[in-house]
């Protein structure tokens, strides 16, 4: 098969998104396909082994300008190939905004077929936000015309895949739900010890790590905001945190008014390749959501396959079907509660009890690898 892959990621960020399309883009080429990924040329141009690039131009790399100009130049470059020949069996694409663009293909060229992914309902994420009504209306007009008009739909997760069905009327034989995962290659089971004296963390610190975004969904400003009282109740408690995104100054700002820069590490984004001796060096990994609205879209969150991949216990928030896949794989605690502080209580029972946190983590990795 011949496949297109547009996804607007920034190829230098080192977050989710990339290492999402980018593993699958590798397992489509191992299993023989032909890939092209079309990415925004924002600076780097790495090579790929087995998948084709094209750099697509856009007039800026500022991601507001970005946003627009890569869909346009995408439909040029598309049409291009497309004319000359060289044309896919199918376009798959990582759902953006601007998707639309791409969309109205659909209605002026023979055979296009066209498979969308996608990992949340936007509206959604827009209400918790905060964004205005009608930008909330019309994203929601512009994702029935989208979604309506794809062949197949992916979602990584039962309850997106419902929350879309009842939202937008579309067809349940219509999508595909591929959960998301992790390598096992890349993400597993290391020497604890070994990660920290590599990282020049204290070997006998109690080290929490939370890895992903800093959205404001995400709430891990909450338990940077409740930390001063978990160290209190937790002698010698840490808390790295890796990545970046929006509430990244809000974090920083805490951290230097409470002088917490030696109890809480800011990694910014790392490669690849370095996330697993974080995630290995921490005894607790952190997923916490406190929104409740997230319940009426479904999450499937990445960093999840990551924390079992490496056989680490993990705490989250029983939301967007998260509660189902604890209960199925017994890989750590819920925490029923939208506040931080009663996350105190459970991350310091965790600790007191060390048989519980390393069953956690096995069955965690048994999990990532059926």
């Amino acid at each position: 098969m011949k496949l297109f892959y547009f996804a607007r990621i920034d190829l230098r960020a080192h977050d989710a998104s990339q290492r999402h399309v980018l593993e699958f883009c590798r397992s489509f080429a191992k299993l023989g396909h032909e890939v092209t990924l079309f990415v925004p040329d924002l600076g780097a141009r790495p090579r790929f082994e087995g998948i084709r690039t094209v750099y697509v131009p856009v007039f800026s790399r500022r991601s507001s300008v970005t946003f627009f100009t890569f869909y346009l130049s995408l439909l040029f470059l598309f049409l291009k190939k497309y004319f000359s020949g060289d044309r896919p069996d199918v376009v798959y694409t990582r759902y953006q905004q601007m998707e639309w663009l791409v969309t109205w293909l659909k209605f002026v060229l023979p055979s296009f077929r066209y498979a969308i992914e996608i990992n949340g309902v936007t509206t959604v994420e827009l209400k918790i936000n905060g964004m205005p009504s009608w930008f909330i209306r019309v994203t929601g007009w512009m994702e029935r015309l989208v979604f309506r008009c794809a062949d197949v739909l992916v979602t990584p997760s039962i309850f997106i895949q419902e929350a879309l069905g009842n939202i937008y009327g579309i067809d349940r034989s219509r999508f595909f739900v591929i959960s998301n995962g992790a390598d096992p290659e890349v993400f597993k089971p290391q020497d604890s010890k070994r990660c920290r004296e590599m990282l020049g963390l204290d070997p006998e610190g109690k080290y929490l790590v939370f890895v992903g975004s800093f959205k404001k969904w995400h709430g891990i400003y909450k338990i940077v905001e409740i930390f001063p009282n978990l160290a209190q109740a937790i002698p010698g408690c840490r808390l790295i945190l890796v990545g970046d995104g929006e509430e990244r100054r809000k974090i920083e700002e805490f951290i230097s008014r409470h002088h917490l820069e030696q109890e809480i590490l800011l990694t910014g984004k790392l490669s690849y390749e370095k996330i697993p001796v974080y995630i290995n060096a921490g005894d607790i990994c952190l997923a916490p959501y406190f929104d409740i609205r997230l319940s009426e879209s479904g999450i499937s969150p990445l960093k999840m396959y990551e924390y079992m991949a490496c056989g680490r216990p993990i705490l989250t928030s029983p939301v967007g079907g998260l509660d189902v896949l604890f209960e199925a794989h017994r890989v750590g605690e819920l925490i029923d509660s939208n506040d931080a502080e009663d996350w105190i209580p459970a991350i310091q029972s965790l600790f007191d009890h060390p048989e519980k946190m390393r069953e956690f983590g096995e069955n965690g990795r048994r999990a990532g690898t059926l």
